[in-house]
Order: structure tokens, then C-alpha cells, then sequence
């Protein structure tokens, strides 16, 4: 699947919070809010994956003392398995090297199972095991 990896742009909001609703929209409906009332700060750290003009991916991180925190990553259904996550995440990972960070850290529902395989699989260990998996690269 060709896509372009590219910063996330103001003109982007309308793509991003619609993925942004899949993601969240049961589960944690005032992040959808946040990030409606945050989106320009939010973009600042938001990479999208992007297939003929339409946003079909999106990871956001926070930038932190040594770490970059990954705090979302979503691939619409119809793309996945096709690796935008991973190009994604090495995305930031490249980021990290650059900002001189020790780790790129995530936390992972411990029910979100395929998240975990491709987390382990791309080098993260586990270094909290409280109400969600905590793991570090």
C-alpha cells in the first residue's frame, strides 16, 4: 500500500477528528472533546499516514524530559495489516534518535492484544504491568 508520511497540517482536523471519533467515540468520549477543543496544539505532534488525499492513519506523541510518549495510533479498518503502523511508529522513532530521548514509551490495554504483538514485535518490553501494559523501547 503507497502512502506518504508526512506532519500533520490545520487542514488536516477534519480527516483526523474523524478518526480521532473511531478511536475514542465509546470509550472515552471527552477525549474526542479534547482534542476538538486542542486540535491545534495536538497537530504539533501528529504524523498521518496519507493514501490519494484521504488520512488513513494518525499516531500522536508527546515529546517528554527523556522519552517520547505515544499516546494514540489508529489505522482505519480497511488498511491495516499493510504496516502504516509500524512505519508510523519508526516515524516517531527516528524523532527520538534525533531528540536524543532514552525511550520511546506507550501503554497498551491489556485486552488490545494484536496492539501488544506489534509492539513486542517492533522491540518494546514491558516494564509496568498495573491496568494496562506499560512498555518501552
Amino acid at each position: 500500500m503507497k502512502v506518504n508520511i508526512r506532519k500533520a497540517k490545520y487542514s488536516d482536523k477534519n480527516q483526523i477528528l474523524k478518526l480521532v471519533e473511531k478511536l475514542y467515540s465509546r470509550s472515552a468520549p471527552q477525549t474526542v472533546k479534547d482534542w476538538k477543543n486542542y486540535y491545534k496544539k495536538s497537530i504539533k505532534s501528529t504524523l498521518v499516514a496519507e493514501r490519494n488525499k484521504e488520512i488513513v492513519a494518525y499516531i500522536y506523541y508527546s515529546v517528554r524530559k527523556n522519552s517520547i510518549y505515544i499516546a494514540d495510533l489508529y489505522v482505519l479498518q480497511k488498511c491495516r495489516r499493510n504496516g502504516l503502523a509500524t512505519k508510523l511508529i519508526k516515524k516517531v522513532e527516528n524523532l527520538k534518535k534525533k531528540l536524543k530521548k532514552k525511550h520511546l514509551t506507550v501503554n497498551n490495554r491489556k485486552k488490545d492484544k494484536p496492539a501488544f504483538k506489534l509492539y513486542k514485535n517492533l522491540g518494546f518490553k514491558i516494564y509496568s504491568n498495573k491496568e494496562s501494559l506499560k512498555l518501552r523501547k
